[in-house]
């Protein structure tokens, strides 16, 4: 407190969650103000920031090649490359074990948000494609090309365009109309139809508010939409120039699991609340929130599964048994299906050139002194590691931050570079 003192903050099911996040991860001094203006901050002191403090200590105890004085430190120290290290999946799964504890010790009435005369009748999620050649009822996903202008190397997982569709119906005497609509947002989930018990398996996919202007409507959502997804990128300007909060969410191509050559059964969930989300252009809202505002979901990140259901506890029924008895939510089986044609390299466009390798021409682009000028970064003398950094390498020769000290790529020879990546690093 202002004078010295010391007190306790209770938590309540309303705060709780907020707050052992905020105790939890390195959030600014102003954050921790327990009341605007108050001059009461939680004991930053006492309680440190765990999860930055073990990225630190995990990145001490590491190990890599080029451990130097200047560079101890193995990849937990980077927010860029830390998953790289098993370790940052089972520390982030005890990170999330702290709002896991905040989560079993309070209960939630699922229709303590529910919008006033309104069900779900049905809940699709399909191809966008009538022509798909994908099994009925299912979604596939494949090995792409890379986006060589996104600083992309190899084949990435993609999907083919999908969408959601959720029809609503009103059960009002005096239904909404254009002049009187109804608002309410939509909140998208996924999980493996084998763990939809677990409350931790389950995944956003997206959530949006909509206005409904009549008895029944079907609302058509597109993956390229969805507030979890970063937005799409333009190539207009260059990746390495955009804004880090430009990029911010999730991959467009990652917005599902790999699924199975035979399919993998999954379960999509679709859920109504009687609430906005606030306004803000950034179109990743569910992941980054809205940039110099609080976070625009009145029920916070993850929610409905980021509490206990109260019908839940001491209960065995089953997710399935407890939805239908809640008609603003609804659940609907699909299949994941996962293509094992790999990506061959470049179709059309220009042939890369005849005869070049790594051996006869891309080894002798590196010269000793950029070797050794980058190798806190990669290995340019080693083709695995060009191979590896591909797509960042032809980004700093294509803009010039590369080669350091020397000339300069002419255009010729990055266009061979590009090429030779396209032709499958022979």
């Amino acid at each position: 407190k202002k004078d010295g003192s010391r007190g306790k903050l209770q938590l309540t099911p309303e705060i709780a969650c907020n707050w052992v996040g905020i105790v939890v991860e390195a959030e600014n001094h102003p954050l921790q103000e327990v009341e605007p203006g108050s001059g009461e901050y939680i004991d930053g002191k006492l309680y440190g920031s765990i999860h930055n403090l073990g990225h630190d200590k995990f990145a001490a105890i590491g190990y890599h090649e080029y451990i130097s004085d200047t560079n101890p430190f193995g990849v937990m120290i980077s927010n860029l490359v830390a998953p790289r290290d098993p370790c940052f999946w089972l520390w982030h799964r005890h990170i999330d074990d702290f709002r896991q504890m905040v989560v079993q010790k309070y209960s939630h009435n699922l229709n303590e948000f529910k919008p006033d005369n309104l069900k779900i009748l049905d809940l699709k999620i399909t191809p966008r494609n009538p022509d798909s050649k994908t099994p009925q009822g299912g979604i596939s996903t494949f090995l792409g090309p890379p986006d060589l202008e996104l600083n992309e190397a190899n084949a990435e997982l993609n999907h083919e365009p999908y969408k959601w569709e959720i029809t609503v119906e009103s059960t009002s005497l005096n239904p909404p109309e254009p002049t009187n609509p109804q608002y309410f947002t939509v909140r998208l989930f996924i999980a493996p139809a084998e763990l939809i018990q677990d409350q931790r398996s389950w995944i956003e996919m997206d959530k949006f508010t909509y206005e409904l202007t009549s008895a029944q409507e079907t609302i058509t959502r597109k993956d390229v939409d969805s507030s979890v997804a970063r937005p799409q990128i333009s190539k207009v300007k260059p990746a390495v120039q955009l804004s880090p909060w430009c990029l911010c969410g999730w991959p467009q191509s990652m917005m599902l699991p790999i699924g199975k050559p035979g399919g993998a059964p999954y379960v999509a969930f679709a859920m109504l609340t009687d609430d906005k989300l606030g306004h803000d252009k950034t179109q990743s809202i569910s992941f980054c929130g809205a940039k110099d505002h609080k976070y625009p979901d009145p029920r916070g990140m993850g929610y409905p599964f980021d509490k206990t259901w109260d019908v839940r506890i001491n209960s065995t029924k089953s997710v399935r048994e407890i939805i239908k008895n809640h008609p603003q939510t609804k659940i609907s089986d699909f299949t994941i299906y996962r293509s094992t044609e790999l990506y061959q390299g470049a179709t059309g466009g220009d042939k890369p050139p005849t005869g070049v390798t790594w051996q006869n021409t891309i080894k002798g682009f590196f010269t000793e002194h950029e070797v050794q000028c980058m190798l806190w970064k990669f290995n340019l003398a080693d083709k695995d590691s060009v191979q590896l950094h591909a797509g960042e390498i032809y980004a700093a020769v294509k803009n010039g931050s590369m080669p350091k000290g020397e000339t300069p790529w002419s255009a010729e020879k990055v266009a061979t570079f590009k090429n030779w990546m396209e032709s499958g690093f022979p």
